[in-house]
This record gives C-alpha cells, structure tokens and sequence, in this order.
C-alpha cells in the first residue's frame, strides 16, 4: 500500500539531493572566481609565461 509512496519519497530525496549540489558547485566556482583562483581559465605554469600574459 505504501510502496508508491516510498517510492516517490526516494526519488524526490534523489532529485534534491542532485540539485543541492549543483548549487554547492556553482557556489564553490564563484568563490574560485572571485579569490582569482578560476580553474575554468587555463594557467601558466611557467612563470615566464605569467610574465608574458
């Protein structure tokens, strides 16, 4: 009788926990961005490189 109901419970607690993070993530990212640490951008390692950017 209530197996449905589990059911439903599971997938919803599945689906929030996904989408908490998702938030967590782009909020880490955010952070990275704004301390100047984004790893979305490639780095030099090279710090002549550096120099030259």
């Amino acid at each position: 009788m209530f197996e449905p109901v589990i059911a439903v419970a599971i997938i919803l607690a599945v689906v929030s926990l996904w989408s908490v993070s998702q938030s967590l993530e782009r909020i880490a990212k955010d952070l990275r961005i704004i301390a100047g640490r984004d790893d979305s951008k490639p780095q030099a390692e090279d710090p002549e490189e550096l120099a030259d950017a």
